[in-house]
């Protein structure tokens, strides 16, 4: 598999140990992709990460739960009904997956 980039979108996310949780996952299975953080608030800044090719998908927290539901291509039903998201993903065909997992949880 081609190596990707996976981020977590929003603010605050230093805090996160995401980044330590995903990427002691790849490189158990040493696939080679990559977990980072893009701190941020404005949608801008997190399309230039998704944007890029090498983007296999990510976690999104607060403030940009509703804010990127437009750019996915696609809603899955939880997020469709919740009216944010917290997960994207690239699909093999391109397109911007977006759902929602935070009820799950509750």
């Amino acid at each position: 598999l081609p190596s990707k980039e996976f981020f977590l979108f929003g603010t605050p996310t230093k805090h996160s140990p995401s980044p330590a949780i995903h990427n002691a996952g790849f490189e158990a299975n040493g696939c080679g992709h990559t977990y980072g953080t893009v701190e941020t608030d404005e949608v801008s800044v997190a399309l230039e990460a998704i944007r890029k090719p090498s983007f296999g998908g990510g976690s999104i927290t607060i403030p940009l739960k509703e804010a990127l539901l437009p750019h996915a291509d696609e809603l899955s039903e939880a997020a469709t009904v919740i009216g944010a998201i917290n997960t994207l993903t690239r699909a093999a065909d391109g397109r911007l997956l977006a759902d929602n997992t935070d009820w799950v949880g509750i």
